[in-house]
């Protein structure tokens, strides 16, 4: 496992996003590769940063930087893991494959941009606006790495990216909710004005 590989083809995915699935394709991931030596970092810069940049915010919502960060990154880790097994377990459906590996590495892949972004915003308010982007970004990435990694056929491509957004955003809710809940609850905002 190259290291350099994976943030090399993260480059290719911001210029030449057909060839950067082919060659994730081609290099064939196991999960727990791009679980532990690309998601992870990622993750916990995205998670770092986001705790930097609510600042004042997390007093109010009562929470610690140490609680933020658990939702933050352990969410989005449960969310992308639970998200490619569903995803998995329903891509038959789609004539797609049911690869585990597949979908784990198209999804955390295709989510990059958005970890990237939201890396980027904190430094200032002003890039805020990144966020948009990157989740724009991330769509159409998804929705191309679908046909080439997990071989959706092209007219069941576009059912198959709507149920597989549907999933994620719908995991990452429920996830949060769970991780808040499990770490104190939501704070009684009434005492906050």
């Amino acid at each position: 496992m190259d290291i350099n590989s994976l943030f090399r083809i993260q480059g290719l995915l911001f210029t030449n996003q057909h060839k950067a699935w082919l060659e994730i394709k081609e290099m064939n991931y196991t999960w727990k590769q791009v679980i532990f030596y690309y998601l992870f970092p990622l993750l916990f810069l995205s998670s770092i940063s986001n705790v930097f940049f609510m600042g004042e915010q997390l007093s109010m919502l009562g929470f610690t930087p140490n609680q933020m960060f658990i939702v933050t990154f352990l969410g989005s880790l449960v969310a992308i893991i639970a998200t490619a097994w569903m995803v998995a377990a329903m891509a038959p459906r789609f004539e797609a494959s049911d690869s585990y590996d597949h979908h784990i590495a198209l999804l955390a892949f295709a989510y990059s941009p958005v970890y990237i972004a939201s890396v980027l915003s904190s430094f200032h308010e002003v890039l805020q606006i990144l966020n948009l982007a990157a989740v724009i970004i991330t769509l159409l990435l998804y929705f191309k790495g679908t046909g080439i990694i997990t071989k959706v056929p092209a007219h069941k491509q576009m059912g198959f990216t709507i149920v597989s957004l549907i999933i994620l955003f719908g995991m990452r809710l429920i996830i949060t909710i769970i991780f808040v809940l499990m770490l104190g609850g939501i704070p009684n905002l009434e005492n906050t004005y």
